[in-house]
């Protein structure tokens, strides 16, 4: 991914052989987003039954 010119000494990105791997890197995070909204809308709903009950009770 980075390349060294020997003209001159400075280094270069090949910006193409970066593509792949961002585009994975995406994906793995969208997954793991995708997993962590589930696990919350479960939370928030055992949350919102747990106040039904206690709402229940003292009523």
């Amino acid at each position: 991914m980075v390349q060294r010119s020997d003209e001159d000494g400075f280094l270069s990105v090949r910006y193409e052989q970066l593509i792949a791997p961002t585009i994975r890197a995406i994906q793995e995070l969208d997954v793991k987003v995708n997993d962590e909204v589930n696990n919350l809308k479960l939370k928030i709903q055992y949350l919102e039954m747990k106040i039904k009950q206690l709402e229940e009770n003292v009523a």
